[in-house]
């Protein structure tokens, strides 16, 4: 195997025997598929988006190539098929002139409560298959909300405070409230 760069790579070979007889070998050899899928993901979704992903479909040979390309989506934690998710067309058909690019292009819309989004991206003609695999990270669509209110009270007196982030709490969830006291406000600088 070789690495997935793009490159040429020098042989070089040299063998002897008992007698001194010496033979060499040097050759290039370069590595390359004439046909390649390079999928351009971003680096992360959140819930509810509806985007556009895209993917750059090359051929490097001298001849006109034609094919499939594929996508499919899987929960990264259980496996589950996520096809659904998919608002165009999963398989396309895709023609390249020589030594030219051109590029495919799927609406999704991500779903609620999942953390990974798996993808397989491939293209297949003829002659000629790849395709490439990862895995998208999900954000969750909530917020964090915090709300600090500095509070100074003289003994013996009564106050009332009110936070307004927390008016509407209704359709809030996993709220949380906290209060913290001192008697010596330097202790939180």
């Amino acid at each position: 195997t070789v690495p997935e760069s793009l490159t040429e790579w020098k042989f070089r070979a040299l063998t002897h025997n008992k007698n001194a007889e010496v033979s060499y070998l040097e050759t290039s050899v370069f590595t390359q598929k004439d046909v390649t899928i390079q999928p351009n993901m971003p680096r992360f979704l959140r819930e509810g988006d509806q985007t556009v992903l895209r993917a750059r479909v090359s051929n490097v040979s001298d001849q006109m190539q034609s094919g499939k390309v594929l996508i499919q989506f899987k929960n990264a934690l259980t496996e589950e098929n996520l096809d659904s998710i998919i608002l165009s067309e999963s398989l396309q058909d895709v023609q390249i002139p020589p030594n030219a690019s051109t590029f495919v292009e799927w609406n999704i819309k991500v779903p609620d409560n999942l953390q990974g989004l798996q993808y397989v991206v491939s293209i297949k003609t003829t002659e000629y298959s790849d395709g490439e695999q990862a895995i998208i990270p999900i954000l969750s669509k909530k917020q964090f909300v915090s709300e600090n209110l500095p509070v100074w009270q003289l003994g013996n007196t009564t106050k009332k405070y009110q936070l307004s982030a927390l008016d509407d709490a209704a359709d809030k969830t996993n709220l949380n409230y906290s209060i913290q006291l001192s008697s010596n406000d330097s202790w939180y600088v």
